[in-house]
């Protein structure tokens, strides 16, 4: 089983929507469990069969008043079970190992286990998702600021968990910006001989991810063919 967190400390950046049609790209081929703990619980919302209140959620889980069994559900999509998010979690105080320990219950149940965290490094649960990861996948858009607050979460990482594989996946990328190309060059040259983190090809501009989002579909069930389509189906075999 592979834990896969997507972390970054910037919301806005399509961190959930990447990584929800990352983990339904492994699901084509592999039982997948998606674990919400951001706040905002929007994989939530794109993942649950129908609007109703759920039963348990990640912070019964973090909190032991269920079993991590008994939170999970199946969604609406084949292959992908999932651990509903909760308003309540960022109050949660999780032990570093907690989720870690939790995973070894479900163990063989599942190939692929994907998290959700919300835009802090700082909360327990963040810091908990980390300490359990094989990879962590950092999805950001590239401004003038990118290349300084990447390599400080990049830091606070490797601080949590030097065995975990950082992946950096530039988001919305537009060929004729200067600015992204610029910090893109500037990254490459930072990163160089840095054998524990893996900059990806920058995944494209484009409005179509957003609209299947919004519509809570996924953009790999799509029968239309994009580059973005093509860039996150090749992200998702990087993980």
């Amino acid at each position: 089983m592979k834990t896969v967190v997507f972390h970054y400390k910037k919301g806005g950046v399509g961190k959930t929507s990447i990584s929800l049609n990352v983990c339904a790209y492994k699901a084509l081929k592999h039982k997948c469990l998606y674990i919400d703990i951001d706040e905002q619980r929007n994989s939530t919302s794109t993942l649950q069969k129908e609007l109703v209140r759920d039963e348990h959620t990640i912070y019964d889980v973090l909190t032991h008043k269920v079993n991590i069994k008994d939170a999970i559900k199946e969604s609406k999509f084949n292959n992908i079970d999932y651990i509903p998010g909760s308003l309540k979690a960022t109050g949660i105080n999780a032990d570093k190992l907690e989720l870690k320990k939790l995973f070894q219950e479900i163990y063989s149940q599942y190939d692929y286990i994907f998290i959700d965290t919300p835009a802090s490094s700082n909360l327990s649960t963040v810091q908990s998702a980390i300490v359990s990861s094989d990879v962590v996948v950092i999805p950001s858009i590239l401004d003038s600021y990118s290349s300084a607050n990447l390599m400080n979460v990049v830091g606070q990482v490797r601080k949590l968990n030097t065995n975990t594989e950082i992946i950096i996946a530039p988001n919305r990328y537009v060929k004729r910006s200067k600015l992204f190309n610029n910090v893109l060059g500037e990254l490459k040259e930072y990163l160089s001989g840095k054998d524990y983190v893996r900059l990806v090809k920058p995944l494209p501009d484009s409005i179509e991810i957003t609209n299947q989002i919004a519509e809570d579909k996924l953009l790999v069930y799509s029968g239309k063919s994009n580059k973005l389509k093509q860039a996150i189906k090749k992200l998702s075999g990087e993980v």
